[in-house]
């Protein structure tokens, strides 16, 4: 029977460079790549992923990008299904790398992932019609009442968790922490790695604006008309950084002179979330990367890293 197969997870805020520096690291061992992202699993949805460059995905082997149409819902369920028959085509020897920021994704992987109860139409509904009339924290504050250790994991604006908390909570008549302590599971047979990259803060926004420009530049808004007009966003994908602002330009409630700025911004916001969620996740080794380090030198370090810690011959 062979050992647990390591997997080298490589996760971090938004815009702190995972993707360059996986891509080098993995190109100089012969590493497969699987995206550890939830919104780089939809074809189409191109400029707004910051999905690796053609070039890169015809030289390296990626997994877990284009699976779904940008219209069909896509959970984490899902997600480790794909990744566990994939790896299984794998050779056990051969390296194996997971990048991405997406901290479901993460925690199923790591962890192990909670299903719980189908989802209830009418359930999610009047939550989240309650989150449009009263706002997210009410939703927060609710679940504070009947699940305090879920409501102290999950951020007072996190509407997508908080919905699924309560109505764990109201279809179960039991709190969703309880119920993931009881339950959980994740891809057999594996033993994950986590390293992070992380940049000093104001490096990190300064990325973060770059990359919004460039969005722009890049045609963000074209493709997101384009998708939009030839069957459209679900939730999921609608709500993602980038493409929700957009639609908001193409719905005239954004001036599209103000696009870029608005993606920065809300990306920073975000990147500073992540940051709080990734200070609770114990199992990361950081890298904290110099101001102008290179994808290079990052690859470097992340490989040194590995070696120290007998992942690497």
């Amino acid at each position: 029977m062979n050992a647990p197969r390591a997997l080298f997870i490589v996760t971090g805020q938004t815009a702190a460079g995972k993707d360059e520096a996986t891509a080098r690291a993995a190109e100089r061992i012969g590493a497969e790549i699987f995206s550890l992202d939830a919104i780089k699993v939809y074809r189409r949805m191109e400029v707004g992923t910051d999905k690796p460059p053609r070039e890169w995905r015809e030289r390296l082997s990626y997994h877990a990008l284009d699976l779904v149409d940008p219209s069909e819902s896509f959970n984490v369920g899902r997600y480790l299904r794909y990744c566990e028959e994939e790896l299984a085509t794998i050779p056990h020897h051969k390296p194996v790398f997971f990048c991405g920021g997406t901290g479901l994704y993460l925690l199923a992987l790591v962890r192990g992932l909670f299903e719980g109860p189908p989802s209830d139409s009418a359930v999610r509904q009047r939550l989240h019609a309650i989150a449009e009339e009263e706002g997210a924290p009410e939703l927060h504050r609710r679940l504070t009442d009947v699940d305090a250790e879920a409501a102290g994991r999950i951020h007072p604006n996190d509407r997508k968790r908080l919905v699924r908390a309560l109505e764990v909570f109201e279809l179960t008549g039991r709190p969703i922490s309880q119920l993931q302590r009881e339950g959980t599971k994740t891809i057999p047979g594996i033993r994950p790695v986590v390293m992070g990259l992380r940049r000093e803060s104001e490096r990190l926004r300064e990325r973060i604006r770059l990359r919004a420009e460039a969005m722009v530049r890049d045609g963000l808004l074209d493709e997101t008309r384009d998708i939009a007009e030839s069957g459209g966003f679900s939730r999921e994908a609608g709500e993602a950084l980038g493409y929700r602002q957009a639609l908001a330009v193409l719905a005239g409630e954004l001036n599209k002179g103000e696009l870029a700025e608005r993606i920065a911004g809300e990306t920073w916001r975000f990147a500073r979330r992540q940051a709080t969620w990734f200070r609770s996740f114990e199992e990361i080794e950081w890298i904290d990367l110099p101001v102008e380090a290179d994808p290079g030198e990052a690859a470097t370090e992340l490989l040194a890293r590995l070696t120290s810690r007998g992942e690497l011959a």
